[in-house]
């Protein structure tokens, strides 16, 4: 996308305005966002651009922020004109940036109030411009913050400042939008997946104990008026406690979860599962990327995640994207800023990731009748049609089968645990028999002739799996066959610079590189020369060929 210039009075954005801006130098746009920061837009000018003397200060430029939305807006805020260089450096602060200059005029209390009811108020208090909107995805009310916004504070600063803000005290997340700032937990998340080799030029990787948690205790801090001492639990460990040399203790504070001191034991023990990474090292990573190619097929944006594999690092860890820097020309992101700095103090908005990692130790051969041998595929599309539709009638059969095996009712008795009042457990089991099935809050398990769980994590497992599309971001196994193995980048095998990859220019090995054969049958490289149905060609510094040792006629002997 081309960066559109706007005069500062411009409200609708629909048209070209003043123009596309041509004449930016190459590789120089480049815009940047921070998470609960900062979005900024630099780009340089060459002399002979007809903007050179066009630029000015509070004109609005329109440009494309990152890969997932068309535009945003940035406020032009900076111009620096360099006579040695020849060019101009613009500097844009995103629209939100007016918002430093509207401010409260009385008092904003936090504590008590739901999130939009606070924005109301601070919109209401500030006199915000209409165009501008305050909006969040948070329902439930903020509680024990004591924070209370004072006059003539502005709006960025109560709602994105770095201390003392909506943002800050309440751990969550303000994502910018044009005229609109949203306050959200950012839980509908998405994934990346950065790969040495693959979309990584080069990384940068720091590992910090700062923020480890290995073993809490956990207290009730009386309430006032209760004229109660505090009340401390059992120490929990941490299920890594063992694989350190230290233990890192926390003591946390459990008041808001339960009412006047009653047992908190539950939601203790439940800790490490609800901050889930806490007992493991923060990471931040900072990535350059192969530019304008590698990245162009992955809709990505600030808060999103990325998962980041690099054995030279030894990593291979999910981490959320907290800066990053997006060349809008190109449209495409240079460089990626992920880790715990995102979450250090808004760890808890992550408790949806749970990070199950594990190798498959043992991928069986057979999945019921779904699994068909393929050693003898064929090229013809004829053939892989036929295959394909075998395949899915395997599939639809296994299905109808296990429909009519489950409506063929039931034989297991139904018990509700601890009474039918007030259950925890649903179970079914037949008496002295093998079969059982459990389900509960924390989800639902089968273990019989074959085994099936999901649980509240997140996690399924079933010794066979049968399905028309499973779609993921990785996938591992110990086997995979099919009728087509297809990919919209690259097919790669091996790891780090051992790799042969297949992509839509030919094949790539860390020793050569084919992108054309045509007509050729065979060809063997060895000792300098090549080797065509017996027939030897070899070459010397001069640029002659001989075949068999005997020289071959060049252009240059014929004239």
């Amino acid at each position: 996308m081309t960066p559109i210039l706007y005069k500062a009075d411009e409200t609708e954005f629909t048209n070209n305005g003043l123009g596309k801006i041509t004449g930016i130098i190459q590789r120089s746009a480049i815009v940047q966002n921070t998470l609960n920061g900062a979005y900024t837009f630099d780009f340089e000018l060459a002399k002979n651009s007809r903007f050179y003397n066009v630029v000015k200060e509070e004109m609005i430029v329109k440009v494309k922020p990152d890969s997932v939305r068309d535009y945003d807006l940035f406020m032009i805020t900076d111009i620096d004109k360099d006579s040695t260089s020849g060019y101009v450096k613009v500097s844009c602060s995103h629209i939100s940036v007016i918002l430093n200059n509207y401010m409260a005029q009385n008092q904003i209390p936090i504590d008590g109030f739901n999130a939009q009811y606070i924005l109301n108020q601070i919109k209401s208090a500030t006199n915000t411009p209409s165009q501008f909107s305050l909006t969040t995805d948070i329902d439930e009310q903020f509680t024990g913050t004591n924070v209370i916004f004072e006059s003539n504070t502005n709006v960025n600063e109560m709602v994105i400042g770095s201390t003392n803000s909506i943002a800050k005290v309440t751990g969550t997340y303000v994502l910018k939008d044009k005229f609109n700032m949203n306050l959200t937990k950012a839980n509908d998340f998405k994934t990346i997946v950065l790969r040495k080799g693959k979309n990584i030029s080069n990384i940068s990787v720091k590992r910090s104990l700062n923020g480890l948690v290995t073993a809490i205790i956990p207290y009730y801090k009386p309430k006032e008026g209760e004229n109660k001492e505090p009340i401390y639990g059992s120490k929990i460990k941490s299920p890594l406690y063992s694989k350190y040399q230290h233990e890192y203790l926390k003591a946390v504070d459990f008041s808001s979860a339960v009412e006047g001191g009653k047992d908190f034991s539950t939601e203790a023990n439940n800790y490490f599962n609800d901050n889930p990474g806490i007992d493991k090292p923060a990471y931040d990573v900072e990535i350059n990327t192969f530019e304008y190619r590698s990245l162009r097929k992955q809709k990505f944006e600030l808060a999103d995640f990325a998962k980041i594999y690099d054995p030279d690092f030894d990593i291979n860890v999910q981490l959320r994207i907290y800066e990053m820097q997006f060349d809008p020309i190109n449209e495409s992101a240079t460089v990626i800023k992920a880790g715990t700095q995102a979450t250090s103090v808004f760890h808890n908005l992550d408790k949806k990731i749970d990070n199950v990692s594990g190798d498959v130790s043992d991928v069986k051969d057979d999945v019921n009748e779904t699994n068909k041998n393929v050693d003898d595929l064929k090229a013809s599309d004829k053939d892989k049609q036929q295959l394909m539709d075998e395949l899915k009638k395997n599939v639809n059969d296994t299905r109808d089968n296990m429909l009519g095996y489950i409506n063929g009712s039931g034989r297991d008795v139904i018990r509700f645990l601890p009474n039918r009042e007030n259950p925890t457990d649903i179970v079914a089991s037949e008496t002295g028999g093998n079969y059982g099935m459990r389900w509960n809050s924390k989800g639902i398990y089968y273990d019989g002739k074959g085994t099936v769980a999901i649980d509240n994590r997140g996690n399924v497992y079933a010794d066979n799996f049968v399905g028309q599309n499973i779609t993921g971001v990785h996938i591992r196994g110990g086997e995979i066959s099919g009728v087509t193995i297809s990919g919209d980048t690259d097919i790669s095998m091996g790891t780090g610079s051992h790799r042969t990859s297949i992509t839509d220019y030919g094949i790539s090995t860390n020793n050569m590189t084919v992108h054309q054969i045509d007509g050729i049958r065979a060809m063997n490289i060895e000792s300098g020369y090549i080797m065509i149905n017996g027939a030897k060609l070899t070459g010397d510094s001069s640029g002659r060929l001989y075949m068999g040792g005997l020289r071959i006629l060049n252009e240059s002997d014929l004239k």
